[in-house]
Formats: C-alpha cells, structure tokens, sequence
C-alpha cells in the first residue's frame, strides 16, 4: 500500500486516482415526442426510464418500447448489452447493466467501457455512487448531472488487475444474465397460467409415471402434471419445467417428490 495525495489514503501500489471517464464514455439520453404516434405504437425497441429499475443487475424489461423512427428522432443511442446505466433524476443513484439492447430516457446516463470491461465499470459505478452521496446529505442527493460525474475523484485499478478481474468474474455476471432471463420468461408463463386456472380454462391432470429430472438433479424422482387446455404437447427440451402448444396451451410441470411429500 502507498500513500495516494489526491485521495488523502493509502491505496494498493499502481491505483491511482481519477474520474470514472479514465475506464468509461459517458453518454446521455432522450424521450421521442409522446404526440407523434409512429415514435411509440406498436414499439419493439426497449425504453428505459428511472421507474423501470425493479433491483436486478441486468435490465431485460421496460414498460415503454418506441420504434426505430422514435429512436430515430430522439437524443438516446441504442445501448448495446454491457452498458452501465445510472438514474440521475427520480429513482437517484440506481444502477444497472443493459441486458438486451435498449434506448433511454433523459433521466439517466449511460457508462460506456472504452476496453469492454463492464463489470470492473459496474463496481466502479458503485463507488461512485457512495462519493457523490458523500458529497451530498448522506443517502439523498436531488439530481446527478455529468459534472458531477467528471468531478468525482475515484481509486482505479491497474489495468492488468481490471483485465483479470474482468475475466474471473465474466462466467458469474453471464450466469446472472442467464438467470435474470429465465426467472422473467417463466414468471410471464406463470401470470398466463393463472388466469386460466382460477376461471377453470385449464384443468390439472395426474399422470400415473415418475422420470428423472436429468438436467440438474440425476437422482430426484419427479411427479408429472399435465395442465391442458387444448392441442397436443409440443415439449421445448430446454424447458422441461414448462411447455407450449401451437393451438391452445399445455404446460407440463414438475415438482420433486421430496418437496411435496408424496
């Protein structure tokens, strides 16, 4: 450890003390004109806001969506997945990564890293997140603004330590990315099915076999219900929790014995 001037405090021998624009672009946003009908219906390109941060480290959702034209005539960029976003009104000092491509509103800044190295940027984006607090009235601030940003003073790594930092933690972030999009896929699976339980559309069947549940857990023996409304079941090998049809919609689920007790 060697003492750091600028920081006041000892700090590993190689970090140094700079803004967050050594690793990072800052980038800002915008809001196509909500009157221009064509920004807005039917759109498939995702639009982030400050109220759309649900706690997640990967955003995959928003309420809002434009279309191109929209993101065409507006101040925001679309944001490739590994950007770093950090809400500057509302919702002050939320962060999260972008997991799919998304635009966003004027409310926020986006951190781009200049060596693709988003999850050292999202650590760091914490960091200074806690100094701006500092600088503030402890946990509230009003509004972030890029000065504030470029005028906090941060301990930065050594780039050889960032890159295998960076390369460590990759597989972890992606496995959270990866959980992240499959807790929304089945919890949106699960809010279609239980409309049509409770209305009696659907109707719960009892089949008479166990099977092993070999994609996680070998030796847990499984009880299969099948939960149908119409067709025949078209079962997705990658979803064997839960399956569609082409007609109506049949779901298959499994619950291991040991969890229900039977």
């Amino acid at each position: 450890m060697v003492w750091n001037e600028v920081l006041k405090r000892e700090v590993p021998e190689g970090w140094v003390a700079s803004n967050i624009c050594k690793i990072a672009d800052i980038l800002s946003g915008g809001t196509p004109s909500k009157s221009i009908k064509q920004y807005w219906e039917n759109g498939k390109l995702p639009f982030f806001g400050p109220t759309d941060y649900n706690g997640n480290v990967f955003q995959i959702e928003t309420a809002d969506h434009i279309t191109q034209e929209g993101l065409d005539h507006c101040a925001s960029s679309l944001f490739e997945e590994g950007v770093v976003i950090i809400t500057a009104r509302g919702s002050i000092g939320k962060l999260v990564i972008v997991g799919i491509p998304m635009a966003m509103n004027q409310s926020c800044y986006a951190l781009r890293s200049k060596n693709d190295e988003y999850e050292y940027l999202y650590y760091l984006t914490i960091q200074l997140i806690g100094c701006l607090k500092a600088k503030g009235s402890g946990s509230v601030f009003k509004s972030i603004i890029a000065s504030d940003i470029e005028n906090s003073l941060l301990c930065i790594a050594d780039a050889n330590i960032v890159t295998k930092f960076c390369r460590v933690v990759r597989p972890i972030f992606q496995k959270i990315k990866e959980n992240t999009l499959e807790i929304s896929k089945l919890t949106k699976q699960r809010d279609e099915l239980l409309p049509l339980l409770m209305n009696g559309q659907a109707e719960v069947k009892q089949l008479n076999s166990d099977f092993r549940d070999n994609s996680s857990h070998p030796d847990m023996q499984c009880r299969v219900f099948i939960i149908s409304r119409a067709g025949s079941c078209l079962l997705q090998p990658q979803m064997h929790a839960l399956a569609q049809d082409s007609v109506g919609m049949t779901w298959l689920l499994a619950y291991p014995r040991n969890i229900q007790g039977t």
